[in-house]
């Protein structure tokens, strides 16, 4: 199981925060799918690509309602769920962003 490190020390104090709200720089979107569709098998259900899709731009309620309804993961819904979330975070946060961003911060 990977560690996530509770404080990460930076080299010096930041001078510029990026914001990226339309994911213009960084494909989250992609990040996401990826972290579900490979975590799903581990918690006993599939996420096919078509399911997955069902739920992209909806607010959290409502893709838990999609995926709730979901024949392919109605058995232990809330359990796995959970148990995927926190694996999926792992997943996310440790996967290498597609923008290098020291070159972006120097050029700002």
């Amino acid at each position: 199981m990977l560690e996530i490190p509770s404080k990460i020390r930076l080299p010096r104090a930041p001078r510029a925060v990026l914001f990226d709200m339309d994911e213009l720089l960084f494909d989250t979107e992609a990040l996401a799918r990826d972290a579900m569709m490979r975590t799903a098998p581990d918690f006993g259900y599939e996420m096919p690509a078509s399911l997955y899709l069902d739920t992209i731009g909806l607010p959290g309620d409502a893709t838990r309602s999609v995926l709730r309804h979901s024949a392919l993961l109605r058995r232990s819904y809330r359990h796995r769920i959970a148990k995927s979330r926190h694996k999926q975070r792992n997943v996310y946060q440790f996967r290498r962003l597609s923008v290098d961003v020291p070159s972006i911060a120097r050029h700002g």
